[in-house]
């Protein structure tokens, strides 16, 4: 449904350069331990909560020590994110070279 008729609007924004406005609820989902600046980020959802507003966050549970993420779990959390940030980083749908690649 367009939002006019559920009332929700999603978007996609560098929130660690504010938030046009003040909303009831935040989300973000595997966005935190990628941010350039996490801080400015968590910071500029704090300003941008209305009172009593709430803040969603769902990431990824591990250490700051790289070593610490060598297993299997850290194998996978890797493996994913570089899925998952291709697109981004190389403007290109990551299907499209990895057809290409494994042709």
């Amino acid at each position: 449904m367009p939002a006019y008729q559920t009332g929700c609007v999603f978007e996609e924004r560098d929130v660690s350069k504010g938030l046009p406005a003040q909303f009831d609820v935040i989300t973000t989902f595997d966005v935190v331990h990628d941010a350039v600046d996490p801080l400015k980020l968590l910071q500029s959802v704090r300003r941008a909560l209305r009172p009593g507003g709430v803040y969603v966050c769902l990431d990824i549970n591990c250490s700051d020590k790289l070593e610490e993420n060598a297993n299997p779990l850290g194998a996978m959390f890797h493996g994913v994110s570089v899925f998952l940030l291709h697109d981004h980083l190389t403007g290109e749908p990551w299907r499209r070279t990895g057809d290409a690649r494994f042709s």
